[in-house]
């Protein structure tokens, strides 16, 4: 553990544990009030993670700490070790993490099991109560002698190796904090892969690992009877920790799967676990949502970018509309058609894939987050002449939602206008039709690129204020179409009239006064002489308006 670096939430949660094995509660609970103090000075972490401090206390103290080893961590006071000079500078150092150090001073209270007693202890024969341990050991041996053959198994009893693995004395998967046991006891189990001839035995391994603990965290938001409830606050938490850590592992590469460089075996195991997912996706689960998630995210950043194999992604669709075909929730039903349109667009049939997008979201609107993962695949392959296609067939399915989501879509429009400045007319087009979800982002891009008749139209048809805006805003067009302007003005003029109170009276003064002004610049006095008689003619049994009026040196 080094916290040179960024700790993610396993580290973390390791971190946390071999806090409370090394320090007593007294010692935390003193650490923290010497941290509060701002007792730490000077501390430095080096690149491999060590930490030195001084801490002052009844006089001042060097410590130096390993948090990879707590065991050798040292203090010049007299306790030497397991000080409160240790416990601060460890705090000091953890909050640079920018994480709660709550969790660190309540280490003892945490619900969790030491990551040493689990599989280890059991081999050894200590941490854990004899009968526990009297029970494991064949189990262990068992699974020890399983791990080796893993390559020659299937997804489904790879899955229930881990069960098995998450059964061992010491684990649970009970209680969404004891999620690391069970990841820990997977993880010691795992066979090296080079001894299976299989490359990519590691990457499949860890995803499976990681896929069967988030399924055992979504399994705990069913009651007795199998019915759904929502997940509790701690279990959610774990469930996106561990969905935001095999984003990261396929974000970085880490867990690419290159289909063109695997071996038969190889190819084989991965349309197991993706076998798998799908059913464990359309079965019509708790929470299944989420399975979509792992899903698409596994071909978009861990198939898609490494290999093109249209049998490949044929398959998939095959098992996809075979699965269709099949009675589903529907909620299933659009997760189906979702991941169907996934392939068509890996196999660049577009209009395939609009067609099942549609279809979705006949069922059950789609979520932005997913068609993002659209545009955001469109949009790194540059071909400007397809993302406008994009955003112009996904645009209606945007006109659910508001900002902020508008204002992303609307950042595709504007790459897309790089690219293909001639695609401009498509855009107005597009974004007219979604009104009036799109009025916001319709709204700036009219002003933002100088389309002062449409934006003063928009303005008009939605009675929008001349008052609510700042002069900024009304000054281009006052000064390069202040005709325009024009009808702006009188129409919001007639309407505060309307209100007949004396601060709607106010405000109608003050667009008089911006009329008198832009009829002067536009050199047309007699027009606006022969209004405002008209106008006072009309209204002149409305006193209250006069006044403001005289005050406002529009009459005499």
């Amino acid at each position: 553990m080094n916290l040179a670096q960024p700790l993610d939430d396993l580290e973390w949660q390791e971190l946390i544990e071999d806090t409370a094995q090394y320090f007593n509660e007294i010692m935390l609970k003193r650490g923290f009030q010497y941290y509060k103090q701002q007792r730490v000075r000077d501390l430095e972490i080096t690149d491999s993670g060590d930490i030195s401090a001084g801490v002052s206390g009844t006089e001042p103290y060097y410590v130096r700490l390993y948090p990879a080893d707590l065991q050798r961590s040292i203090c010049s006071c007299p306790v030497e070790t397991r000080c409160k000079h240790l416990a601060a500078a460890l705090l000091e150092a953890a909050s640079r993490q920018g994480r709660s150090i709550t969790a660190l001073v309540n280490a003892h209270s945490a619900p969790l099991l030491s990551r040493r007693s689990k599989v280890t202890s059991a081999a050894r024969g200590t941490g854990t109560p004899q009968d526990e341990l009297d029970h494991g050991k064949p189990q262990l041996q068992k699974l020890l002698q399983t791990a080796p053959r893993l390559g020659e198994l299937s997804i489904a009893e790879w899955h229930e190796f881990f069960r098995q693995a998450s059964l061992l004395p010491g684990v649970a998967v009970t209680h969404s904090m004891y999620s690391r046991s069970a990841m820990d006891a997977i993880q010691q189990l795992k066979p090296a892969g080079a001894k299976l001839s299989m490359a990519s035995f590691t990457t499949l391994y860890d995803f499976n690992a990681s896929l069967f603990i988030l399924g055992q965290l979504i399994g705990q938001s069913k009651n007795s009877n199998g019915a759904t409830l929502f997940m509790g606050y701690h279990v959610q938490m774990a469930a996106e920790q561990l969905l935001n850590s095999m984003t990261n592992q396929l974000d970085s590469g880490k867990w690419s799967f290159r289909i063109q460089e695997m071996k038969e075996r190889e190819t084989l195991l991965l349309q197991g676990t993706i076998d798998f997912l799908r059913d464990k996706m359309l079965s019509g689960a708790p929470k299944s949502p989420t399975y979509y998630q792992v899903y698409s995210l596994l071909w978009a950043r861990g198939i898609a970018p490494y290999s093109f194999n249209a049998a490949f992604y044929e398959r998939e669709l095959q098992q996809l509309e075979t699965a269709a075909n099949e009675k589903q929730p529907p909620a299933s039903s659009s997760i189906s058609l979702m991941a169907s349109a996934l392939m068509h667009f890996y196999l660049k049939q577009d209009e395939a894939c609009w067609d099942k997008l549609y279809g979705a979201d006949e069922v059950m609107h789609i979520h932005p987050y997913d068609l993002f993962q659209f545009l955001d695949a469109v949009e790194q392959n540059k071909d400007g002449h397809r993302l406008v296609r994009w955003l112009v067939e996904t645009g209606p399915l945007f006109a659910h939602y508001n900002n902020p989501y508008m204002s992303q879509y609307m950042s595709f429009w504007e790459q897309a206008l790089e690219w293909v400045p001639q695609a401009e007319a498509q855009m107005w087009d597009t974004l007219t039709a979604m009104l009036p979800f799109s009025k916001v982002i319709y709204d700036d891009a009219l002003w933002s690129r100088g389309q002062w008749r449409r934006w003063i139209d928009l303005q008009l048809s939605t009675e929008r204020e001349p008052l609510d805006y700042r002069v900024s805003v009304l000054a281009p067009i006052e000064k390069e179409e202040p005709e325009l302007l024009l009808p702006f003005y009188h129409q919001a003029v007639e309407r505060y009239v309307l209100q007949k109170n004396r601060s709607s009276y106010k405000s109608a003064v003050k667009l008089l006064k911006r009329l008198a002004k832009l009829y002067k610049k536009l050199k047309q006095p007699e027009r606006w002489e022969l209004f405002l008689d008209a106008f006072i003619e009309r209204h002149s049994r409305l006193r209250a308006l006069h006044e403001e009026m005289r005050r406002g040196k529009l009459l005499s």
